[in-house]
């Protein structure tokens, strides 16, 4: 296995800093991962490793005022000023992949995963486009929030508040004994000097909402194969907001899987490996009878394609950053 960081600009001039772990012989699949809110992609490398030797490529990187990436001053840490950049940096990311690997990478074997916000983005990025992707692997999503009487009041006012004081941090921090049963997970966590700590900005808070509204308004037209993990304990985001989600896009291929005591954070402690290895064994799965090949089936057979498969849409959407963006 070959770990190796690289930095890539955005499209706004941001220095982002990307992972690749890669296995020793040539992958069978190919994995582009999203990291949550406020946190970096550097936690997740014991998960990275295991499916790199188990034969997937990953590829990661720390979001634009996360972890190790651009803006470093202290007022534009983890500070989003509008959803769209989230998924326009996540097909910048794609195609530097994609030139370090010397080619377009194989839509067939190539899948979007997320945790939490991650979850999100990946699932907006599929909305711009679906055929590049074999499917869509998300983990806690943050497909809706669990709302206290302070995140509602907040929410009231979100794009007036956004205006005003955006970078003020007013949103009620994530509480880190919430994120994991184990104690040590909890520690690492507070400890972590990457990790953004505290109270979320108000325009983090107030974007990530819109994001989470616009999903709710076009999952419909999702119709990828889809992995969604959550835990029933989970008191970050909500399972509710899930299901709702898995409930309203158009996928045929879906499996939600509700893990009984499962908290936040189920890519990290002792459950990390079993998580990882839930993900490649449904990979695999998908890779015996590809999303593209039944779209294709399909058409032969006179079907009207799933929704969002269409040859129009993938010119339109596929070619970049430049392709469907949300209002």
């Amino acid at each position: 296995m070959r770990q190796t960081e690289f930095t890539f600009v955005n499209g706004r001039e941001q220095s982002l800093v990307g992972t690749e772990f890669l296995p020793d012989s040539a992958p069978w699949a190919t994995l582009i991962w999203h990291h949550g809110v406020c946190e970096h992609s550097g936690r997740y490398t014991p998960v990275f490793k295991h499916l790199a030797d188990a034969g997937v490529a990953v590829y990661t990187y720390d979001v634009y005022g996360h972890g190790r990436s651009e803006p470093k001053e202290d007022n534009g840490r983890c500070l989003i000023t509008d959803y769209n950049y989230l998924a326009d940096d996540l097909y910048t990311f794609v195609g530097v992949v994609e030139q370090r690997v010397g080619g377009r990478l194989p839509a067939a074997s190539t899948f979007l995963g997320g945790q939490s916000m991650g979850g999100l983005v990946v699932a907006l990025a599929c909305l711009r486009c679906q055929e590049r992707w074999a499917g869509l692997v998300v983990f806690s999503g943050a497909m809706g929030v669990v709302w206290t009487y302070v995140l509602r009041a907040q929410a009231a006012v979100g794009n007036l508040l956004s205006s005003l004081i955006p970078r003020q941090k007013m949103v009620p921090a994530v509480k880190p004994e919430n994120l994991h049963p184990d104690p040590a997970v909890v520690a690492a966590f507070k400890e972590d000097p990457l990790i953004f700590h505290g109270d979320l900005r108000v325009a983090t808070g107030n974007e990530l909402l819109r994001a989470m509204k616009h999903l709710a308004k076009h999952r419909s037209k999702i119709s990828l194969p889809l992995y969604a993990v959550h835990g029933t304990k989970d008191a970050v985001t909500s399972l509710d907001a899930i299901e709702e989600f898995t409930g309203g896009v158009s996928s045929k291929e879906l499996q939600l899987v509700k893990v009984e005591g499962g908290y936040h954070e189920m890519l990290m402690g002792e459950e990390r490996i079993g998580s990882a290895d839930g993900i490649m064994a449904w990979m695999k799965q998908r890779l015996e009878r590809p999303w593209q090949q039944q779209q294709e089936e399909q058409q032969e057979d006179g079907q009207q394609p799933q929704d969002g498969a269409g040859v129009a849409a993938a010119e339109h959407a596929c070619g970049g950053v430049e392709g469907a963006a949300a209002e």
